[in-house]
């Protein structure tokens, strides 16, 4: 089954709310919730991963950790930058994913896996999401013009064949600790 079905057995509502994950317009809106929804999942997995060591968490993170400047790729250099104090909404969300990523490390011994996924693309996204695949669709299908800034968009983004096939290669080695540098797209046929 392709990646971007859905979970089988999961309804259709659910399926809609999980292709909602990450739509920017949302998590501004969430502000703060963000905190409290990202430490309540993690707080939920570390008590089934105490119940049971060695099971693999593979955790979704976002490349919002580097924040919100993305003139130049992120890199493993790549240091977040964020004025502590002046935060603002749409640095919550980052911060958040951060602060999670920094308690799994912290959790030394257990199988846990932080992937950073800094865009995801699949025809079950809602088209009313703030993502810009999202909204290009929008236009397309609408015969509208999307107006954007005058400098150069660039943007990775993760096929769902690709990232099932992640998830896979992370369970199959069961790393206590796994770092991606850069995926290689696989050739389509």
């Amino acid at each position: 089954m392709p990646a971007d079905r859905g979970v089988p057995g999961l309804p259709l509502r659910r399926r809609r709310q999980l292709h909602r994950i990450g739509d920017p317009g949302a998590l501004q809106a969430a502000g703060a919730g963000n905190f409290r929804l990202t430490e309540r999942f993690d707080d939920l997995v570390f008590d089934r991963l105490r119940e049971n060591p060695s099971t693999l968490y593979v955790n979704c993170s976002s490349g919002a950790v580097y924040g919100t400047d993305f003139r130049k790729p992120a890199t493993g250099r790549t240091r977040l930058q964020v004025d502590v104090n002046a935060l603002t909404p749409d640095t919550h969300y980052g911060i958040a994913k951060l602060n999670a990523e920094a308690k799994h490390r912290a959790l030394g011994g257990l199988s846990i896996v932080d992937l950073r996924i800094f865009g995801y693309f699949t025809r079950h996204i809602a088209p009313d999401a703030r993502f810009l695949l999202a909204e290009a669709v929008t236009c397309l299908r609408g015969g509208k013009t999307m107006t954007t800034g005058p400098e150069d968009i660039v943007r990775d983004y993760v096929h769902p064949d690709d990232l099932l096939a992640l998830l896979g290669k992370c369970m199959a080695g069961r790393p206590a600790q796994c770092r991606v540098r850069r995926l290689q797209p696989r050739p389509r046929a």
